[in-house]
């Protein structure tokens, strides 16, 4: 009986290692196909064309044409929840002009609301642009001077000084960008922006 205690007892602590070794292996496996970042999905939908290419076709005033999912269907409204609050949204975005020497605006109804440089990220594969004047996350020309001191001074007031675009396809006559819509960075959900070429 001794005997057989003790080969239970060999056996067995040599079986649980091998259990345990297999539970870390499994939970190593998940938590890595867990935590699979979504920029290979972006990477697919993005323009393959050469900075080449894409700087020698942008130049031009383009015109919003239409939002679309995407799979191609056209978005003419869109519901917004916010807690219990629903709006629903016309689809409208800016205007953009893309200059030769690399100057860019960005026209809401005629009024430029952003101006500056842009330049073509080969390696990231992304539009760049460096605003002429920095934005911030609230609109300081609208708020008190006083609030402004305290959001400086808490560290509330947020500067940016460039933005990026991803382009989804572009060609003599069109030029689509994707708009990521709200996910985490393991997941990728996204419309298309469509602007036509001004003649």
């Amino acid at each position: 009986m001794k005997i057989l205690e003790n080969k239970f007892l060999k056996y067995g602590s040599t079986v649980f290692s091998l259990l345990i070794f297999f539970v870390f292996l499994v939970s190593c496996k998940t938590y890595g196909q867990e935590k699979e970042s979504n920029q290979p999905a972006i990477n697919i939908v993005k323009s393959s064309k050469n900075k080449f290419f894409i700087e020698k076709n942008i130049e031009a005033y383009w015109v919003f044409d239409k939002l679309a999912t995407s799979s191609g269907k056209i978005i003419r409204r869109r519901n917004i929840i916010v807690d219990t609050l629903k709006a629903v949204e016309e689809v409208s975005r800016p205007d953009i002009i893309f200059k030769n020497n690399k100057e860019y605006k960005i026209l809401d109804k005629g009024i430029i609301i952003e101006k500056g440089k842009c330049s073509y990220d080969d390696k990231n594969s992304i539009l760049k642009f460096i605003f002429d004047e920095p934005k911030y996350n609230v609109p300081i020309d609208k708020v008190s001077p006083e609030l402004l001191e305290k959001l400086k001074k808490n560290g509330s007031l947020i500067e940016f000084t460039e933005n990026s675009w991803e382009i989804h396809e572009i060609t003599n006559e069109s030029l689509s960008i994707i708009e990521h819509l709200p996910h985490n960075e393991f997941d990728f959900k996204y419309n298309l922006r469509v602007y036509r070429k001004r003649k």
